[in-house]
């Protein structure tokens, strides 16, 4: 399985979410800025890319999957957000606070 690319520019919370994602048995490399993300892309092919938008909004998101979609097209796309209005239209998203379950299922699923 390729690995899933974590994306977050709050240090604390990328290592906790790469931790819980190791735990659930997953492969992972991390990236503390969209742009450090790009480059990831452009070297390493991943499986997903989780994406948390905390501070940015949605203008940023759309984006964002755009260029994940222009450099590897089959990559799949969850984002993460604290605000349910701040969910990228046609992408997966996981409004917070959510549970290691959800995690789980949103990473088999989409």
């Amino acid at each position: 399985m390729l690995p899933i690319l974590i994306v977050d520019e709050d240090q604390p919370s990328l290592e906790t979410l790469q931790n819980c994602i190791k735990f659930l048995g997953y492969s992972v490399v991390s990236a503390n800025t969209f742009t450090e993300a790009l480059r990831v892309l452009e070297t390493l092919y991943v499986d997903l890319v989780i994406v948390d938008l905390s501070g940015c909004n949605r203008m940023k998101g759309s984006p964002f999957a755009a260029d994940i979609l222009r450099i590897q097209p089959k990559a799949r796309i969850i984002f993460l957000t604290g605000d349910p209005m701040g969910c990228v239209p046609s992408h997966a998203c996981l409004v917070k606070p959510y549970l290691l379950s959800d995690l789980h299922q949103a990473i088999e699923t989409h």
